[in-house]
């Protein structure tokens, strides 16, 4: 009769599932040792000093309080700043120059102050109006909270109203006012006589559109509405440009602040899912000669965009700019704004019949 073998040990297990099978935990992984053998007051004593160095970081590099009234006004304002009513809106504007107007749009996180190349380019000899957009610059939050790319192309026709600004305008837009400014051109055809795409939304974005949905979702909308890093806002601002040597310490401050006008923070949050909505079919409903000017540097909207709009939009002009990113009037602005002032003043270009929505 053989021998019976002795019992072996159970083994080590990384948690007790089985009731009939007492185990002990395994010993740590080497690269766990060090937790493994800390004492519970050396644990809560390392966890006391990360959030100690978190909270450095949050007095060093970014902010929970909203900039005061009076910092925003010092900052963004100046002497040609005015502010106008509309839907609920204290909406701030600087209309400087005569002659044909054209207006000005830029995108997010921006403000009007994206055009200050565009304008001193203009102004000597056009009617230059820009201004911050619904939850964006000095303009701050809307209250109805609207803002879809139809509602903010209606919201353009009550501002263009209250201004008093009759008959054809032309306008320009940037990324997201790109996106406002070509669905103005569909939504009131009658007001637009030229219009210029500078990096403008438009086409689906793929997988960089889940970034901007995360932005909208708890807890991140909820941490991005009061901590805003500076150096986040650096990171994404460098992004921006093709050249990133551009972009200056003062160039992210002034990114940093527009993010803590009150109000600002939270819309970013809330227009999260305007960006997913697919109106593509609408591009070729454009009537109007239009120029589309690309940094082929850009991150965020790639060269092929430009060629959709092209091959979209009938009689569209394209100028691509190599080594330039997703801000052409800001990393170059007197060639961008020459650009656009030799599309606007051809006689040549004309519109074409309106395509029924």
């Amino acid at each position: 009769m053989a021998a019976a073998r002795p019992k072996a040990k159970p083994a080590c297990a990384r948690s007790y599932k089985s009731a009939a099978v007492r185990v002990k935990p395994c010993a740590p992984a080497a690269k766990d040792a060090i937790l493994y053998k800390m004492s519970l007051k050396r644990k809560i004593f390392l966890g006391f000093m990360l959030m100690v160095a978190l909270g450095v970081l949050v007095v060093r590099d970014g902010t929970f309080d909203d900039l005061s009234e009076g910092e925003v006004m010092a900052r963004f304002a100046n002497v040609n700043s005015a502010f106008l009513q509309v839907d609920g809106m204290n909406v701030h504007y600087r209309d400087t120059g005569v002659g044909r107007p054209i207006v000005l749009l830029h995108g997010n996180s921006s403000s009007l102050h994206a055009w200050e190349g565009w304008a001193k380019a203009m102004e000597s000899h056009r009617r230059v109006i820009r201004l911050d957009l619904p939850g964006f610059g000095l303009t701050g939050p809307d209250p109805s909270g609207r803002y879809d790319f139809f509602s903010q192309s209606q919201f353009l026709a009550r501002f263009l109203d209250a201004l008093g600004v009759q008959g054809e305008v032309d306008v320009a837009g940037n990324s997201h006012g790109g996106r406002v400014a070509w669905t103005f051109a569909t939504t009131f055809p009658e007001r637009v006589r030229k219009l210029i795409m500078v990096n403008a939304a438009g086409y689906p974005m793929g997988i960089k559109l889940w970034g901007l949905k995360l932005r909208g979702l708890w807890p991140i909308s909820w941490i991005a509405s009061w901590y805003t890093p500076r150096a986040v806002v650096r990171v994404l601002v460098r992004d921006t440009f093709g050249d990133p040597t551009k972009v200056t310490d003062e160039v992210v401050d002034h990114y940093h602040a527009l993010q803590l006008v009150p109000g600002n923070r939270a819309s970013l949050a809330a227009m999260s899912s305007i960006y997913g909505v697919d109106d593509t079919a609408h591009i070729v409903k454009v009537a109007k000669p239009t120029l589309v000017l690309w940094g082929a540097k850009d991150k965020l909207f790639p060269v092929a965009d430009a060629r959709r709009f092209e091959k979209d939009i009938a009689g569209a002009k394209v100028i691509v700019y190599e080594g330039v990113g997703h801000l052409p009037m800001e990393e170059i602005p007197e060639l961008s704004a020459r650009d656009a002032e030799a599309f606007l003043d051809d006689e040549t270009t004309k519109a074409l019949p309106t395509i029924a929505p």
